[in-house]
């Protein structure tokens, strides 16, 4: 499982520098560095946000241990549980990291973790391989 991991790691940063290469050899290398620039920004807010986003569930979860008493799937005001938002929030971080790294096939795959639905998803995928 590990070697495979390490692989498809290996493979999707060898299409990201040779899609790199592409985009510098299409388009110019400055809108290239502007481009990588612009997502690895994007990408540290996205982390800040979830960050954020993760502290504050945990102030609330905090705030709410003692009338929760061992329930380890309170629902919130919204009608999700603490688990999927903290889930959701990782998935989030995820996403974030994605971006922060250059190449294309990750900054799709970060922008593609920023839609709801899919980081749901994502974080039901999680959830269902743990034990």
């Amino acid at each position: 499982m590990i070697k495979a991991l390490l692989l498809a790691v290996i493979a999707v940063i060898a299409v990201d520098i040779a899609l790199w290469a592409i985009i510098g050899w299409a388009a110019g290398p400055r809108v290239a560095l502007v481009l990588a620039l612009a997502t690895a920004a994007l990408g540290l807010l996205v982390m800040l946000w979830a960050v954020w986003r993760l502290r504050h569930a945990l102030e609330e979860r905090l705030r709410d241990v003692d009338e929760m008493a061992g329930v380890h799937d309170h629902k919130l005001r919204d009608g999700e549980s603490v688990n999927d938002r903290y889930w959701s929030d990782m998935i989030l971080l995820v996403a974030g990291v994605l971006m922060l790294m250059p190449g294309p096939i990750t900054d799709f795959l970060g922008f593609a973790l920023l839609i709801p639905a899919i980081r749901r998803r994502a974080a039901r995928i999680v959830t269902s391989r743990l034990p």
